[in-house]
């Protein structure tokens, strides 16, 4: 063999391998690419999967979760109930409008309009409470149609600036802000106190009304753990009348206002 075919025969053989070795490398290093991409895409895929399952139920994620609970019947008929019910205990949510011929009794209470049937249980829960050292003051009563309106309809325009669509917008704001006739305010039964903050959960002055509303005949309305049957936030400010007695049985059996009157009308 001459020493040019030999140096090609060398090369051929050499430059064979070096090929060979360079495809099995390549093979190697895009089978660890797959793996790695699979292992990732399966833990993404778990992610979204647990993620979407707790979304409902996280507070942080207050849209998602109205929008859930609106998509579900929670709400028994209160119609016929509230026709016949005592003033104080009617049902009012979304599904259950106050009537148009229910008459308020307004009175201003330490400048704010409410019923002035309540107003001797709400002055003796204030003054127990500033004489414990805890300081109240009425930040909402009674709110006419109009204002609730006006209340709804900027809930909505926040939301659809967010870029829902209206429908969903409109559901959003339900779940936060009540629609116009469906609110208890309209009855002059509840109030707002010390402002409309989520914090105030964490107060010495929420501590004290969870511990001693019911005493003076007033519950908290909307409990964190009754949003799925409320089908509202949940509104530590919000406390609303419905007498003593019914007070403390809610308060005793840690039922919301719904449940305990589907059992008085079972």
């Amino acid at each position: 063999m001459g020493r040019k075919n030999y140096s090609k025969a060398y090369r051929r053989m050499n430059y064979g391998g070096q090929c060979k070795s360079i495809n099995i490398n390549f093979k190697i290093i895009l089978m660890i690419f797959v793996v790695l991409g699979l292992f990732f895409f399966s833990l993404l895929v778990f992610y979204y999967a647990v993620g979407s399952a707790d979304v409902d139920e996280n507070h942080d994620t207050e849209n998602s979760y109205i929008l859930n609970v609106k998509k579900k019947n929670l709400y028994t008929d209160f119609k016929l109930w509230n026709e016949n019910a005592n003033w104080s205990l009617m049902v009012i949510n979304d599904l259950n409008e106050v009537k148009d011929d229910f008459k308020v009794e307004l009175k201003k209470y330490r400048g704010i309009d409410v019923d002035e049937r309540i107003i001797p249980y709400l002055n003796d829960m204030m003054n127990a409470a500033e004489k414990d050292g805890i300081k109240l003051w009425i930040s909402s009563g009674y709110r006419s149609f109009e204002r609730q309106s006006t209340i709804f309809e900027r809930k909505v325009k926040e939301n659809l600036n967010k870029g829902y669509g209206y429908e969903e917008a409109v559901t959003l704001a339900s779940g936060v802000v009540a629609k116009p006739g469906t609110s208890e305010h309209h009855t002059g039964l509840a109030v707002d106190l010390n402002g409309v903050r989520d914090d105030f959960c964490d107060t010495k002055e929420y501590e004290w009304l969870i511990n001693n509303c019911a005493k003076y005949g007033f519950i908290l309305r909307y409990g964190n753990d009754k949003q799925r049957i409320t089908g509202k936030i949940y509104e530590p400010w919000h406390y609303r009348y419905v007498g003593e007695e019914h007070a403390k049985k809610m308060q005793e059996s840690g039922k919301c206002l719904e449940e305990y009157v589907s059992e008085l009308m079972n």
